[in-house]
């Protein structure tokens, strides 16, 4: 055991490692997956495995931090036992909403008489990118489980009706409010 160099081994101390440092910072959010391991086979150790690693955070500084941090320790780490190479291979800058319309949403929603909470969405969501051009915000539904974004994903009829009925409200608020 002492001789192997398991690719596969040091692929999930990345996936710890990420996870970590996404930890150690408030409102951080990660994703380690896509992992491609060679040979993949059930009595072979891995020689290599590429994988990805998706860093959000609200504030784009403090991405750029954790990465940092990834790159630092995993060259730490791996120095001279593996060899490890990042790549960058694509960026998005975390998405601002525009405060009027998410009180707006939040108005909307206790208006329908429904419960709201604040959250931050990293995801590549439509709206980050209209977000750069025009006033924007989110409505998120509940999903069975709490799956989204999954071919399984489901909501029932009533959940989207409490949606659109938030929006409708939220869109009033706006318009009153011009």
């Amino acid at each position: 055991m002492d001789a192997r160099r398991d690719a596969l081994v040091a692929a999930a101390e990345v996936v710890l490692l990420v996870e970590r440092i996404s930890r150690s910072h408030a409102s951080a959010v990660d994703t380690a997956g896509c992992l491609d391991v060679h040979p993949s086979s059930r009595n072979v150790v891995p020689g290599q495995v590429s994988m990805t690693v998706d860093l959000r955070h609200p504030e784009d500084g403090l991405v750029e931090t954790m990465e940092a941090m990834l790159r630092q320790e995993i060259h730490a780490r791996f120095d001279g036992r593996l060899t490890c190479s990042l790549t960058e291979i694509w960026r998005s800058p975390a998405a601002k909403f525009d405060g009027r319309c998410i009180d707006a949403v939040a108005s909307g929603a206790a208006a329908a008489g429904y419960s709201s909470l604040r959250l931050h969405s990293g995801a590549g969501q439509d709206s980050a990118y209209i977000a750069r051009v025009a006033p924007t915000s989110m409505i998120f539904i509940p999903c069975l489980d709490g799956l989204s974004h999954n071919e399984a994903e489901s909501s029932t009829k009533e959940q989207c009706q409490a949606g659109v009925q938030t929006l409708l409200y939220a869109v009033l608020k706006l318009d009153n409010s011009l």
